[in-house]
């Protein structure tokens, strides 16, 4: 974005401003020189997964009243795409590459906010679809990330209108073949 003006010769050098989506202020906004080694190309080390991701809101019963025997409530959940930050452990000095390696895997687990894109947009409430970002997706906490699974109809009960539709599409999704992985984050609640 910027421009510097190196003092040992008269060739300009550009710089990058690094904006961290997500979080709430500028404060971790960092500026880097261009070419950097510590800038990559898009999904250099991320990894796009499968997951389900509670997005939908509760319903809840009627005062004093339960569900008929046998019957659940509807899932809040929906199916979607997340982002997952893969461990890239930087070299330093006095710490050998297994050190750095569970270093980087240790942090990763801290992680708290994970970029989601829901299949399905069409078939989500409104207040849902105008939340959502230029790239279809949105921020959320990792504790609203749950495991893909493969029978939702049996494993989760009651299923929202269309989440069937939305499910087919992410099975018929070649692009992104991985699951989410069971204990990523410490702090959900996978």
């Amino acid at each position: 974005n910027g421009k510097r003006k190196n003092k040992d010769s008269n060739h300009k050098d550009l710089f990058v401003t690094v904006h961290c989506e997500g979080w709430d202020s500028d404060q971790w906004d960092e500026r880097l020189p261009w070419p950097s080694s510590r800038l990559a190309r898009l999904y250099t080390y991320t990894k796009r997964v499968k997951c389900l991701v509670s997005l939908l809101p509760k319903v809840k019963s009627r005062k004093g009243c339960k569900p008929a025997k046998g019957r659940k409530l509807p899932t809040t959940l929906w199916p979607c795409t997340v982002q997952i930050r893969m461990p890239h452990p930087v070299k330093e000095e006095g710490c050998d590459d297994e050190e750095r390696c569970l270093l980087a895997e240790e942090l990763l687990k801290l992680e708290e906010k994970a970029f989601v894109q829901p299949y399905g947009i069409p078939f989500l409430p409104p207040w849902i679809i105008d939340s959502l970002d230029v790239d279809k997706g949105r921020w959320f906490n990792v504790n609203k990330l749950k495991l893909w699974r493969y029978d939702p109809q049996a494993e989760l009960g009651a299923l929202p209108k269309h989440f069937m539709t939305a499910y087919q599409e992410a099975v018929n999704d070649r692009e992104i073949t991985g699951y989410l992985p069971a204990r990523l984050f410490v702090k959900g609640s996978l």
